[in-house]
């Protein structure tokens, strides 16, 4: 069931305020919601939500697809709904929020 706002513990809602550079690493336990904060902000960088205009193209990067799938772009359909999608174009695969795209970029054709 998808809840009307995201929960985020207290470090969660510090990292979405601090974390405004192009680049931002976080460090921590395995379970301590780096990847689901991380997927929040840039879904809403995505969209423009973020304090910055949206950016122009994205890349999602992963161990593997499967990973890939369960830790990044599940949680994102989840949280964007109706925004989001995943649609084959050309024989790959892109995760779609809003007008803006995303896909693996060693995926072959």
């Amino acid at each position: 069931m998808k809840a009307d706002k995201p929960y985020f513990s207290p470090k969660q809602r510090r990292v979405y305020r601090r974390a405004v550079a192009k680049i931002n690493i976080l460090s921590g336990a395995m379970t301590s919601g780096k990847t689901y904060i991380t997927d929040i902000i840039w879904a809403d960088r995505q969209l423009g939500k973020h304090g910055a205009p949206p950016v122009k193209d994205s890349v999602i990067l992963g161990r593997t697809k499967g990973t890939i799938r369960q830790n990044v772009i599940n949680p994102l359909l989840e949280y964007v709904g109706a925004l989001g999608s995943i649609r084959n174009e050309d024989g790959l695969s892109y995760l779609h929020i809003g007008n803006r795209r995303a896909r693996d970029p060693r995926a072959k054709k």
